[in-house]
């Protein structure tokens, strides 16, 4: 029920007070039952902006294009077809997406 734990995901990302919220979703397998991620993405989608929290989606040893519909909403799907693979995805999710520093802001 991977639609399902987007959701439970966001409610407890609503529930911390953040302002910048970020879901990541790692998956080896296919959606069986419950809410389909597509339909849960293009949910949080619509969310007003202050709202939203910015989707990854890793599919792992699985074809990402099954995710096709979590990309068509803005949600950004990456492959990992090994650990190797695993381990630089988040490397580039963490560094490049999540943790990103916001640019400096000069002193007055």
């Amino acid at each position: 029920p991977i639609g399902d734990a987007m959701i439970q995901a966001k409610r407890d990302l609503d529930a911390t007070g953040l302002s910048r919220l970020h879901l990541l979703v790692v998956t080896d397998g296919e959606n069986n039952r419950g809410y389909t991620p597509g339909s849960v993405a293009s949910a949080l989608a619509r969310q007003p902006e202050a709202m939203r929290a910015s989707l990854y989606f890793v599919a792992f040893d699985i074809a990402a294009e099954r995710f096709k519909a979590v990309r068509e909403v803005g949600g950004l799907v990456l492959a990992a077809a090994s650990e190797a693979d695993l381990n630089q995805t988040f490397d580039y999710l963490l560094t490049g997406k999540i943790l990103a520093e916001q640019p400096a802001v000069p002193e007055r």
